[in-house]
C-alpha cells in the first residue's frame, strides 16, 4: 500500500509542476509577449517623429518611446518613474526566489528550498536602450528577412535570427524593422544583463516539480541546465516591419501640430514615378477637377474632400472624380492610382499613399514630393468594407503587389513576429 501511495504522490505532483509551473511560465510568457508587441510598434512608429518644435527625436527618442511603452503596461499609475502608489501589483510574472536549505546534503535535494517572495512581488521590466544596436540588446533596429515558407523563424542562444538582419549603428536610425525583446533567464552566456544594452529577470522556479521524478542534472546541456536548479528561462520577442499603408485618415487641423491626412486629389502612379524628390512641380487643374502637367494629359484628379465618407483613403477604392477644392497650404497623403482590367472596363484604383507638399491657389498647383516616412499617427495596415471595392481576387492580388511597389510610400508599422 505504501509504494502505492509514494507513486500517487509523485505522479500528482508531477501533474502539478505540468499544471501549475508551466501554466505559470506560460502565463507569465503571455505577459511578457503583452508588452513586446506594442513596444515594438511604438519604437518603429516613431521612426521618424518630429518633436514639439519640428525637430526629428532621433534614434535615441523612439527607443526611449518604446521602452517606456513596455513599462507603461505593467505601471499601475501610468508613470514607470514614480513609485508605486495602488496595490496592483502589476508585472511580466511574479518574482520568487529558492532558498537552500543551510545543510549541504539537504539543499542538494532541491526540494527543500524555502520560496521567497520579493518586496517587488512581480517582475517590472526596465528595458535598456541599446544605442550601439547590439544584436542580443533589448531594442534593436534592423530588416526583417521573411524565411517562409522555407523555414520557420528561429532564435539562436546567441540571439542571431534567421528572420532578422540588425543593422549596424551608422544607419539603426533608418533600419526598416524593430525588434524587442524581454527575457527571464540566468544569463549563463553573459548577455542579458549588459548595462545600457540588455536586461531581464529572474527565472520561473519549479514548485510542485520538485517532488516529480524530474532529473537533478542535465549533463548534455552545455552549462548543465537543469529544471531544478535553473528554473524555466521564459522570453517574450516581438518584430515590426514598416509597411505601405493601406489606409489613411482625414486630416486633423484644429490640433497643435496639425495631424496630417488625406488630400482632396489623387495622382497616376505615371505622374507619381516621374517626380523628383523635393523638387517643386508645377501642375493645372481644369473647373471638373482634371489635373494634367509634367507631360501628362490626365497626372491626377480631384476626388471629394475630407470629412467626405467617399473621400480616397483605401487601398483599392475607385476615383471619384469632383469639383476643385484645396482650401490652405498644407502637407498630407496623396492617394496614388492605376487602371485595372475589370469585367472588359479600365477602372482607376488606389494602390497606396505618398506624402506630398502642396500650395495654390488653383487652377496652379504646386506639388513637392516628400521621401517616404514612417507616419507617427492616423495611418494603418488595416482596411474594411467599402463599396467600391474590388470583387474580383485577382485585382486584389494585383493591388497589394502594387502597393508594396510603390516608391517612396507612406508607412505603417506592423507586427510581422
Amino acid at each position: 500500500m505504501l509504494p502505492f501511495l509514494i507513486m500517487v504522490v509523485i505522479g500528482g505532483l508531477a501533474l502539478g509542476g505540468l499544471v501549475i509551473d508551466l501554466g505559470m511560465a506560460i502565463l507569465t510568457q503571455a505577459q511578457m509577449q503583452a508588452a513586446a508587441d506594442p513596444a515594438a510598434l511604438e519604437g518603429l512608429r516613431f521612426r521618424d517623429a518630429l518633436d514639439g518644435n519640428g525637430q526629428p527625436i532621433g534614434d535615441e527618442g523612439r527607443r526611449m518611446v518604446a521602452a517606456r511603452m513596455a513599462s507603461l503596461v505593467f505601471d499601475d499609475d501610468l508613470e514607470p518613474a514614480a513609485p508605486s502608489v495602488l496595490p496592483l501589483q502589476l508585472g511580466a510574472g511574479p518574482e520568487l526566489e529558492l532558498m537552500d536549505h543551510d545543510d549541504p546534503a539537504i539543499a542538494a535535494l532541491y526540494a527543500s528550498r524555502t520560496i521567497v517572495v520579493s518586496d517587488q512581488r512581480t517582475y517590472l521590466p526596465r528595458l535598456q536602450l541599446n544605442l550601439t544596436n547590439e544584436p542580443h540588446g533589448d531594442l534593436v533596429a534592423g530588416t526583417f528577412v521573411s524565411p517562409w515558407p522555407l523555414a520557420l523563424s528561429r532564435e539562436e542562444r546567441s540571439y542571431e535570427r534567421n528572420d532578422f538582419l540588425p543593422s549596424d549603428q551608422a544607419i539603426s536610425a533608418r533600419a526598416p524593422a524593430f525588434l524587442v525583446r524581454l527575457r527571464r533567464t540566468n544569463d549563463l552566456d553573459g548577455l542579458d544583463h549588459q548595462e545600457g544594452v540588455s536586461s531581464g529577470g529572474s527565472p520561473i522556479p519549479l514548485l510542485a516539480g520538485h517532488g516529480s521524478l524530474t532529473p537533478f542534472a542535465n549533463p548534455d546541456n552545455p552549462n548543465n541546465y537543469n529544471f531544478r536548479a535553473h528554473g524555466f528561462t521564459v522570453r517574450a520577442t516581438a518584430l515590426a516591419e514598416a509597411q505601405p499603408a493601406l489606409r489613411v485618415g482625414f486630416p486633423q487641423t484644429n490640433v497643435t501640430p496639425p495631424v496630417e491626412g488625406a488630400l482632396p486629389f489623387a495622382l497616376a502612379l505615371e505622374l507619381w514615378n516621374s517626380l523628383p524628390v523635393e523638387q517643386p512641380v508645377v501642375l493645372t487643374v481644369d473647373a471638373t477637377g482634371t489635373i494634367s502637367g509634367n507631360g501628362l494629359a490626365v497626372a491626377g484628379r480631384f476626388t471629394p474632400p475630407p470629412p467626405d465618407p467617399t473621400a480616397m483613403t483605401m487601398v483599392g477604392q475607385a476615383i471619384v472624380p469632383a469639383a476643385p477644392l484645396l482650401g490652405a497650404d498644407r502637407t498630407g497623403y496623396v492617394p496614388i492610382y492605376r487602371s485595372f482590367e475589370e469585367a472588359g472596363q479600365a477602372v482607376e484604383r488606389v494602390i497606396g499613399f505618398g506624402r506630398l507638399a502642396v500650395r495654390g491657389p488653383l487652377p496652379t498647383l504646386t506639388i513637392l514630393r516628400l521621401p517616404g516616412v514612417v507616419a507617427p499617427m492616423n495611418v494603418s495596415r488595416h482596411i474594411t468594407g467599402a463599396a467600391s471595392f474590388p470583387q474580383d481576387p485577382e485585382v486584389w492580388q494585383a493591388l497589394f503587389e502594387a502597393n508594396r511597389a510603390l516608391g517612396d510610400a507612406v508607412l505603417a508599422p506592423v507586427l510581422v513576429r
